[in-house]
């Protein structure tokens, strides 16, 4: 057994963007840019990578994430954000 770490005992929370031209990018990023929510959880935001690379650029937002190209990806070990 493998010794866990903090982040391994986080929930993992898959989130969709919504639409891409509406407000549903620019609420997900900022919501996870200005608290201590990523903290709490390991989050998958299901978007493509050029709406939320547009939406960091349009609202400077700096964001590190991971592109992973499948929710098993984060149970085979790829952290999401």
């Amino acid at each position: 057994m493998k010794n866990e770490t903090k982040q391994d005992l986080l929930p993992v929370i898959g989130i969709t963007s919504g639409d891409a031209a509406g407000i549903g990018p620019e609420i997900l990023l900022k919501a996870l840019h200005h608290s201590d929510i990523p903290n709490k959880a390991k989050f998958i935001i299901y978007a493509r990578q050029t709406v939320i690379d547009h939406a960091i650029g349009l609202f400077s937002i700096t964001l590190d994430y991971n592109v992973i190209s499948s929710a098993r990806d984060v149970m085979k070990g790829k952290q999401p954000m």
